[in-house]
């Protein structure tokens, strides 16, 4: 019986997974003249989402199904990422730029570029528009809104909402919306990983917090699994996080902090209990200036020694 099991098995989690799509050359420029009239840069990891959708689409068209943003979410089938770059860098029809982050992009040969650059902190919609835009964040109907996490996810979730105030605008320009809305105008945040309206993001429940000098709850864990840090204990903790084995001074990633607090010195580092809503902004305490200066990597934001040589 053993054996008929294992295959049972087997076979309902071979059905479970999404189906393998190898898109032919025709295929990938299609998804790139789709990406052109979006305005949106077609990234190696957009690409390959949007060749995804386009599958899925075609795929319940071709069973008379009707789509809607969900449905086209949770059945998009699996693509090689190798094989994706392999058939756009043998195209004649695409020209592959390799960028500084390691990424590709996938661009028409001899096409204008009019992409959104969705990662500028420059505002020149209409007031009008960011009015609306507050109005319906702050209402009723989304009371219970939840939206995905990336950039492009959560402009494509919204304008599938049909809301009024985004009619005529491009998904480039939903996703340079999104942006702002979280980073310039407050109208929306995160929550465990997801975008919500700002009232119930995780930086409302941190400033509140951090007001009250409490342990912000967020996430699974309900209460802190190791003892808190004092101020006194995040100053020498993170003099011998920046000291290095052999003493010199060193720069870690600022994520990474709270996770060698807890690995290597058995403690929680809480900045809300400390008085701030954000870590970089505690680390930027006078109190610390001694200590460590954050500062912008490429990449990252990088936690770097202020004692020692290699003062910064």
């Amino acid at each position: 019986m053993a054996p008929v099991c294992e295959t049972s098995r087997a076979f309902r989690k071979a059905a479970a997974e999404p189906p393998v799509f190898k898109p032919s050359a025709a295929d990938v420029v299609a998804a790139v003249e789709s990406l052109y009239a979006d305005e949106v840069r077609p990234h190696g990891r957009i690409l390959l989402k949007r060749l995804g959708e386009r599958a899925a689409s075609q795929a319940a068209a071709a069973h008379f199904a009707t789509v809607s943003h969900r449905n086209l979410v949770e059945n998009v089938p699996r693509i090689d990422a190798n094989r994706l770059r392999n058939v756009c860098e043998r195209s004649r029809q695409l020209r592959v730029e390799l960028e500084e982050s390691g990424e590709y992009c996938a661009l028409l040969a001899g096409r204008r570029e009019t992409f959104v650059d969705a990662s500028v902190n420059v505002d020149e919609y209409p007031e009008q528009l960011w009015l609306a835009a507050s109005a319906f964040f702050a209402g009723p109907l989304a009371a219970n809104l939840v939206l995905p996490g990336g950039r492009y996810a959560c402009a494509q979730a919204l304008l599938s909402l049909r809301l009024p105030f985004l009619a005529g605008l491009s998904l480039g320009r939903v996703c340079h919306i999104v942006q702002l809305a979280i980073s310039k105008r407050r109208l929306l945040g995160y929550l465990n990983g997801q975008v919500v309206p700002y009232c119930r993001s995780e930086a409302v429940v941190k400033e509140f917090c951090a007001q009250m000098q409490q342990v912000a709850v967020l996430g699974p864990r309900a209460v802190p699994a190791l003892p808190l840090a004092t101020l006194e204990q995040a100053r020498s903790c993170l003099w011998e996080m920046l000291s290095g084995e052999d003493g010199k001074p060193v720069s870690v990633p600022l994520p990474n902090v709270k996770r060698l607090f807890r690995s290597r010195f058995n403690l929680d580092l809480s900045e809300t209990a400390l008085g701030q809503s954000r870590l970089c902004e505690l680390l930027q305490e006078p109190c610390f200036h001694d200590v460590c200066a954050v500062l912008p990597d490429r990449k990252s934001t990088r936690l770097n020694s202020s004692h020692g040589s290699n003062l910064v």
